[in-house]
C-alpha cells in the first residue's frame, strides 16, 4: 500500500497541516535533487523528526498487512480440511 496522510480523525485534518506536509515534501524534494550539493544531512529537524516518525509508521503499516496475509492464508488452509457438510453446520459460505 502506498504512503498517503493518515490521521485518527479525517476532520481534523487542516489546512496548516496539508501546508506543513507539503512544505517539508518540497524541501525533501529540493535537498534531493540532482545536482543540488546537498544531502539528507541538510533536512531540517522538523523534517528528520517527521521522516523517523513516518518510517515506524511504515513499518507498524506492513506488519499489519503481513499479519492479515498470514491470517488468511490460515483461515484458507483450515477452511480446506472441513467437508461442504461441516462448512454449512458452521455457517461457513461455501467459496
Amino acid at each position: 500500500m502506498p504512503c498517503r496522510y493518515d490521521s485518527d480523525d479525517y476532520a481534523r485534518d487542516t489546512r496548516a497541516e496539508l501546508d506543513k506536509l507539503t512544505r517539508l515534501l518540497c524541501e525533501a524534494c529540493t535537498i534531493g535533487a540532482p545536482n543540488s550539493g546537498k544531502s539528507a544531512a541538510d533536512y531540517s529537524d522538523e523534517l528528520k523528526n517527521w521522516w523517523a516518525k513516518h518510517q515506524k509508521w511504515d513499518e507498524h503499516r506492513r506488519e499489519q498487512e503481513q499479519e492479515q496475509l498470514r491470517r488468511k492464508k490460515l483461515y484458507a488452509k483450515a477452511l480446506s480440511k472441513l467437508t461442504d457438510e461441516e462448512k454449512e453446520l458452521l455457517g461457513i459460505k461455501h467459496e
